[in-house]
């Protein structure tokens, strides 16, 4: 797909926070406003057997590179059209055969974009018709945080596994810029049809966005082309903004992860609305929910760091997680609504298809309570609750409603043509048709 900007946005200088995208004319929920192809990405170690490293897909049979027998394909024209940005790795792969690149997926991007400006695949005169204003190029996106472990780390991993001789004018010091930009405008790259993350990408265009806790647009993935979308009607002068972390969380975790990742404090409406929130409750009552949403935080991590796939033990942990704390947290609590997507995810694993349902209807629920009503999030939750419902469960008329809610959702947030609408259409008119 082509790289589109839409016409009526452009950057400028946003009061505190850099470089921004504002509207220059009235704009109208479910738009495009960009749509754009990755400069650089790679798939997280453990995806990299199971999906092809251009198109992403996920394949029973991949082959693999013919020369650095490494990176995996589902069929030649990938592995032809992927040749221009993988033969510097390649090249790199084959002098290192005897060692594994870390997981350090940022060192395999900066080798990717080691690769263009090697090869001088892009150049920096925009496409026709694309506003010259959002940058091109990696170097002229803004800086990240200095002095962080992880930059020092993958860049040691990129020295070591590469070697001096194949980094031609580049140094430690450049090399550490690269990774301190890469940290703050990279995205993590997922898989629409599960809402997992599968890999590391950058979008120079859509970098350049900044980050709302109640966002007015949303990124979503086709394959590994990127859209930012309007999910709401957007009027001309104001900011464009899409969301940096999960906006599925309470506000004490939210702000956090965006100083660890991007060294700024929220301010956005809806922080300070829960802030206030916060402080207008009785400290006694305010101590207790810290408490409790501390414990839910503990069995999140938890399962997040311990169990891969292991569906028995996560659904163990998440309803011991959610025994403890259900009592003290209500229903929508975004920690609540968290060890309800772990419950699913473990659920759908072991085919406990009912309980897949329960669990999702309360992560409707929470969605309903703290996201837009147009927000891909809500209408993939949505979709999935539906899809069980009638393919697997056999309830069409249960399914029914929710599939409308879902395409209703979708045709904003995603677009009426994207596969996953696409497919949710399809499965309403069949149950339609019945």
């Amino acid at each position: 797909m082509a790289t589109i900007i839409h016409p009526g946005i452009e950057v400028f200088l946003a009061e505190r926070r850099g470089r921004g995208v504002r509207a220059t004319q009235a704009i109208r929920s479910g738009t495009c406003l960009v749509r754009e192809q990755p400069f650089a990405h790679v798939l997280l170690e453990h995806e990299r057997e199971r999906r092809c490293e251009y198109c992403l897909l996920r394949r029973e049979k991949l082959q693999k590179c013919g020369s650095c027998k490494d990176v995996c394909y589902c069929s030649n024209d990938c592995q032809i059209a992927a040749y221009k940005s993988h033969q510097y790795e390649c090249r790199i792969k084959k002098k290192n055969k005897q060692q594994s690149l870390p997981e350090w997926t940022a060192a395999r991007v900066m080798i990717q974009i080691l690769c263009v400006k090697q090869k001088k695949k892009r150049g920096t005169n925009p496409t026709p018709g694309i506003s010259c204003s959002f940058p091109l190029l990696p170097s002229q996106l803004c800086d990240g945080p200095e002095g962080l472990k992880s930059a020092e780390d993958a860049v040691k991993c990129l020295e070591d596994y590469v070697g001096t001789t194949d980094l031609p004018g580049w140094d430690h010091k450049s090399l550490l810029k690269l990774n301190e930009k890469l940290s703050v405008n990279s995205f993590c790259l997922y898989d629409e049809g599960k809402r997992s993350e599968i890999g590391d990408v950058l979008y120079t265009r859509s970098a350049v966005f900044n980050h709302n806790c109640e966002p007015n647009c949303a990124f979503i993935y086709n394959g590994k082309t990127m859209e930012i979308r309007s999910l709401r009607d957007i009027q001309p002068g104001e900011e464009c903004f899409i969301h940096y972390v999960n906006v599925l969380q309470t506000v004490n975790v939210r702000r956090k992860k965006l100083y660890d990742n991007y060294r700024f404090w929220c301010e956005c409406l809806r922080c300070k609305r829960e802030l206030k929130i916060l402080a207008d409750t009785a400290i006694g009552d305010r101590l207790k929910l810290e408490e409790t949403e501390a414990k839910a935080q503990t069995f999140l991590a938890k399962i997040d760091k311990e169990f891969d796939e292991n569906y028995y033990k996560m659904l163990e942990t998440c309803e011991t997680g959610l025994d403890a704390v259900q009592n003290d947290l209500d229903t929508t609590n975004p920690h609540m609504a968290q060890l309800h997507v772990k419950t699913q995810e473990a659920c759908i694993g072991l085919q406990k298809w009912k309980a897949a349902v329960k669990s999702g209807m309360e992560i409707i629920r929470a969605c309903k309570t703290h996201l837009l009503p147009t927000d891909p999030i809500l209408g993939f939750h949505l979709w999935r609750v539906a899809k069980i419902q009638a393919v697997t469960l056999n309830q069409p008329i249960a399914a029914r409603d929710l599939l409308q809610q879902a395409i209703d959702v979708m045709s904003i947030g995603y677009g009426s043509t994207h596969p996953m609408t696409m497919e949710a259409k399809e499965l309403l008119g069949s149950i339609i048709d019945q």
